[in-house]
């Protein structure tokens, strides 16, 4: 049977890109802070104190952001189960 609703599977795999772009925010961030780290160790100053305050916070906010990221992206694949779920319970039910 034809396809009422939408191309489910199109849905799904930009569900799972969006759970992949997450993982590599996620993975970026990491990284860059502890290269960051990495680099501030032998800076002894009041600028490096303002600066890593706004760092970690920047950090905090882009694992934030990676985590709604990959929810939402989880959200999307579940909601395109269901669309495919009621295609076929509507496709078997049609009677053309």
């Amino acid at each position: 049977m034809s396809k009422y609703v939408c191309d489910t599977e199109e849905v799904k795999r930009i569900g799972s890109e969006l759970i992949k772009s997450a993982e590599d925010m996620t993975t970026s961030a990491k990284e860059y802070a502890s290269k960051i780290e990495s680099d501030l160790s032998e800076w002894d100053s009041s600028a490096k104190s303002s600066f890593s305050a706004v760092n970690q916070a920047q950090v905090a906010t882009t694992g934030i952001d990676a985590e709604y990221a990959s929810k939402l992206g989880e959200f999307i694949q579940v909601a395109a189960e269901g669309i495919t779920t009621l295609d076929e319970e509507l496709a078997s039910n049609i009677k053309i």
